[in-house]
Order: C-alpha cells, then sequence, then structure tokens
C-alpha cells in the first residue's frame, strides 16, 4: 500500500507531520520545559488524526473500488475530525499544567506539512519530467 506512487504525497506529509513534531519542541524549549512539552502535545494531536486518515482514506484502489475509496474517504475525514476534537478536548481537560499558545503553535505548524508534502512531491515531479524531456 504505501510503496506505490500515488502515496507518496501522503507519505511525505506523515514523514513532513512527523519530523515537525520534532522542530517544534526543539524550538519551543528555547522559551522552557512546559512550552516545549504543550507544542509537541499539539503537534500531535494534529499528528495522530493524521496518520489516521491516512490508514482509514487509502485503503482501497482501483476503477473497481470506487464507491468504497468515497466511502473511505468519508470515514476518514469524519474520524479525523472527531479524533482531533477528541483529543484537544482530553489535552486541555487532563493535562496541566499546560500552555495554550504552544499547543497550538504546535498543531498549527504541524498542519502546515498537510501542503508542505503534497508541494515537495509536485516539485520532484515537474523536475524528474524536465530531466526525461
Amino acid at each position: 500500500m504505501w510503496r506505490s506512487e500515488r502515496m507518496t504525497a501522503v507519505r511525505w506529509v506523515l514523514i513532513g507531520q512527523a519530523g515537525m513534531v520534532l522542530v517544534v519542541g526543539l524550538v519551543a524549549s528555547l522559551f522552557g520545559q512546559l512550552a516545549a512539552s504543550s507544542a509537541v502535545l499539539g503537534g500531535l494531536v494534529c499528528f495522530i488524526p493524521t496518520v489516521w486518515f491516512a490508514l482509514r482514506a487509502f485503503r482501497h484502489s482501483g476503477a473497481r473500488s470506487a464507491t468504497d475509496i468515497v466511502r473511505s474517504l468519508y470515514a476518514g475525514a469524519s474520524g479525523k475530525m472527531v479524533l482531533t476534537i477528541v483529543l484537544f478536548g482530553f489535552l486541555f481537560y487532563y493535562v496541566k499544567p499546560l500552555n495554550a499558545i504552544a499547543v497550538f503553535a504546535g498543531f498549527a505548524a504541524v498542519s502546515v506539512m498537510n501542503w508542505v508534502g503534497p508541494l515537495v512531491v509536485a516539485q520532484k515531479d515537474s523536475k524528474r519530467k524536465r530531466i526525461k524531456n
């Protein structure tokens, strides 16, 4: 499943998000341990649902599976949304002390990788096509 070319963008998003969780933790550590742990937790609130979505949404392939693909995409997207809400709720209810600004900064930074991953893949593909021609 993860080796096909159509999964390249998804793979880059997940790798980028995992790396960004580490980066936000390191950058936030400049502001203290509470900021670092809060930023990492915020990043994980974005990363974990994205992994859920990827596993759920991209289970099927092929023209014959069109209905299953659509169902999987809807299930993945709705599950991602519910999981994000639940994780934020859990985080703000159970984790004390917590730096809310760092949580949302970590979440936002990791979320940016949803756009960067596909852009990286598109750029690599365009370079590859230029070299072939």
